[in-house]
């Protein structure tokens, strides 16, 4: 990783396992397109290029965290599984902006001078657990379970939430 699409327009960063993998793989072969490995991580990268990122997100089945990066759109997307059983962490550092999978890759950028968030601490105290979309760091959040997080050439982060327990319940 990073892995780039066939058609070089989106670049992925990648932590999960897509169930379903398998089925998306044969439905896209059917209708033409080929893939080099067996991973799905490309699966994903080549399901965005043939359904766009909603579409895709919506077919997936399983536990994940990725950023893809869509070079046309100049457009930075976080996405969480629906469960947000695998992290993903995003913020603004000084006039970085940073994600990871896990605090401990921001912690240690250069020049990070992190400050404890003292809702996060109450939250562990209370639930002995941080709930979301808080982290332990000031400025420094967890994508939502279900969530899009896009960053686009206005540098405002745009939430989109694409699947609740309580909208499913409904």
């Amino acid at each position: 990783q990073p892995m780039t699409s066939q058609n070089r327009r989106y670049v992925i960063v990648y932590n999960g396992e897509v169930y379903n993998a398998a089925d998306l793989s044969m439905e896209m072969q059917k209708i033409g397109i080929y893939f080099r490995g067996h991973s799905d991580t490309e699966v994903i990268l080549e399901g965005i290029s043939t359904w766009g990122l909603e579409k895709l997100i919506e077919r997936l089945i399983g536990m994940f965290a990725f950023a893809v990066w869509d070079r046309q759109e100049q457009t930075l997307h976080l996405v969480r599984d629906r469960l947000g059983i695998k992290p993903l962490y995003w913020g603004q550092i000084g006039s970085k902006f940073v994600f990871a999978s896990e605090l401990k890759a921001i912690r240690n950028l250069p020049n990070t001078n992190l400050v404890i968030n003292r809702n996060a601490v109450v939250s562990l105290l209370r639930h002995n657990y941080i709930l979301g979309p808080l982290s332990i760091y000031k400025g420094i959040e967890k994508v939502p379970a279900g969530s899009i997080i896009s960053i686009g050439k206005t540098k405002t982060p745009n939430v989109t939430r694409y699947w609740n327990v309580v909208s499913l319940a409904e």
